[in-house]
């Protein structure tokens, strides 16, 4: 599909133009949180990547669950499905550093802010669910022969001749459970913390898993939807922090309504301190824009 590669690919670009910003542009004011901005940054970077090499369309039928892959991995059809489950282990650990990043925010209100190693070994304790999730559900495939069958039952419209099919007969084995869980609950139990983009993807797919109402598109709209939010978050990092908004706009050459003021208000008081002093030295001042 086209939209997921222009979607993924751009989400792929502005999340290394922000690692690239929060590694060499970070003042030292924020030098430890551009560790988390990093984090996240790469998070969404392979979330993007692998989106964009699989473009699943997922289908939920029963108690299977069936994966139609549409993207370059249809080139090794035993990379699709391995490609996936690393996509998901992406999201989830997108929004347990969500966790960390609101513990950090709360943290430093009251204390002094924790060392680099300290986040880098928080994280990393944080990182191990996802791993095990992605290790985990590697176990839930079933051989295509086994879910083609059941998509030609259930959906005999559908053209299955331009995808690559894989999935679990039976999700309520413990590998696809617990990424089935591990990838929901949150969301739904956390709402209030997590996007709403993520919500309604969980959603859509949990209309189609239980039955409810089944449809193309809402086999489409989980991983479609929920795309926006690798995309979206960098470009919050690369507005709202300002060394980096700074050095974005001297990339594009375009000057700074913030550096204009700095230039007017540094010019005032030059020439405020000039008229208290007129034996003022004008070398002896430095303005920093």
């Amino acid at each position: 599909m086209a939209f997921h590669t222009t979607v993924s690919l751009a989400g792929c670009l502005l999340n290394l133009l922000l690692i690239y910003l929060a590694y060499f542009h970070s003042p030292r004011t924020i030098r430890t949180y551009s560790i988390l901005i990093i984090n996240f940054a790469l998070t969404d970077f392979g979330a993007c990547f692998f989106d964009a090499f699989v473009e699943q369309r997922i289908v939920p039928t029963g108690w299977t669950l069936a994966y139609m892959s549409s993207g370059i991995c249809r080139l090794v059809p035993s990379s699709c499905y391995i490609s996936y489950s690393i996509m998901l282990h992406f999201y989830a650990h997108g929004l347990w550093s969500l966790l960390v990043s609101f513990a950090y925010r709360y943290y430093i209100l009251v204390n002094t802010s924790p060392s680099g190693r300290t986040v880098i070994i928080i994280l990393v304790m944080f990182y191990v669910p996802s791993f095990f999730q992605w290790i985990s559900f590697i176990w839930a495939l079933d051989p295509p022969e086994k879910i083609t069958p059941i998509l030609k039952e259930r959906f005999p419209t559908y053209d299955l001749s331009d995808s690559v099919i894989s999935g679990t007969v039976d999700i309520r084995s413990f590998s696809a459970l617990f990424t089935i869980l591990h990838m929901t609950l949150p969301a739904l139990t956390c709402q209030a913390c997590f996007p709403s983009f993520f919500l309604l993807a969980v959603l859509c797919y949990a209309v189609g898993q239980l039955g409810i109402y089944q449809h193309p598109v809402l086999e489409y709209v989980p991983f479609s939807v929920v795309l926006f939010i690798p995309l979206l978050s960098p470009c919050a990092s690369l507005f709202f922090v300002k060394p980096y908004r700074l050095q974005i706009e001297k990339f594009l050459g375009v000057k700074s309504a913030y550096t204009e003021k700095t230039i007017r208000l540094s010019t005032f008081q030059l020439t405020k301190a000039s008229r208290i002093d007129s034996h003022l030295d004008p070398r002896s001042i430095t303005i920093n824009f």
